[in-house]
Order: structure tokens, then C-alpha cells, then sequence
């Protein structure tokens, strides 16, 4: 009996969550296609995904593929304000998304390969997922 009320416990956590991520997706495709300003919309995003996430913080960078680097615009609840922050592709967890496309979560950032000496001294980050957002 107990094992089924544990089961039916973590299948209402799962319900829940799904609900949440739909909502969110929902409210932000919303605000997506009402007037809006582009900054505003971006941390709205970010916000959204750090509370889904239940991180502690999270940015969002913009790609120029042209000069072939990313620069931070949002960066929310995070120890330093990281806006202005630019990285190459392949430098850093939002260079490495630029640079090959696909998501990526790091467990240790600190001890990653890849990581970002900009961010050493402002912020030791710890786990961390970065994802592309592709735009139309």
C-alpha cells in the first residue's frame, strides 16, 4: 500500500510539473504576440524557465553570427549582472550552444574543459544547461 501511494505521489509531482511547463509556454507564446519590448520579453523568458528549472539564476545571450560570438542581454538573479558579456563561439556554455547547436548540461562548470576565465572571478557557477532558441 505503500508503494502505490509513493507511486501515486511522484505521478502527481509529474502532472504538476507538465501543467507548469505548459502554462508558462502558453504565457509566453502569448506575450510573444502582443506589443511588446524585446528586453522585457527576453527576461520574461528567462525568468519563466529559471523558476520551471527551480534554478538559482539564469541569462540569455544573442548570437552574432557574423563576427561568430554570443553577448549576454538578460541576465537574471545571478551573484554579478553579466549583460554586455561577450564570448566566442565555442567559449563558455552559451558559445559551446552557439557553436554546435544543441544543448548541453554541465554537472561541475568549475571543472569543465570549456568554461568561460571571464566568469571565474564574478561567479563560480555550478551545474548548469544551456540551450539554443531558435527563432522562426
Amino acid at each position: 500500500m505503500l508503494e502505490h501511494h509513493r507511486k501515486h505521489h511522484q505521478l502527481d509531482e509529474e502532472l504538476y510539473r507538465r501543467v507548469a511547463e505548459l502554462d508558462a509556454l502558453q504565457l509566453t507564446l502569448l506575450d510573444i504576440f502582443k506589443p511588446h519590448d524585446l528586453t522585457e520579453l527576453l527576461h520574461t523568458i528567462v525568468e519563466r524557465a529559471v523558476n520551471l528549472l527551480k534554478a538559482n539564476g539564469g541569462g540569455l545571450y544573442l548570437c552574432n553570427p557574423d563576427k561568430r560570438e554570443v553577448v549576454c542581454v538578460v541576465s537574471f538573479n545571478t551573484k554579478a549582472d553579466h549583460r554586455g558579456t561577450v564570448l566566442k563561439y565555442g567559449e563558455g556554455a552559451a558559445g559551446y550552444v552557439a557553436s554546435k547547436g544543441k544543448a548541453i548540461i554541465i554537472d561541475d562548470y568549475g571543472s569543465w574543459p570549456g568554461r568561460a576565465p571571464i566568469f571565474e572571478q564574478s561567479q563560480s557557477f555550478t551545474a548548469v544547461l544551456s540551450a539554443p532558441l531558435i527563432w522562426q
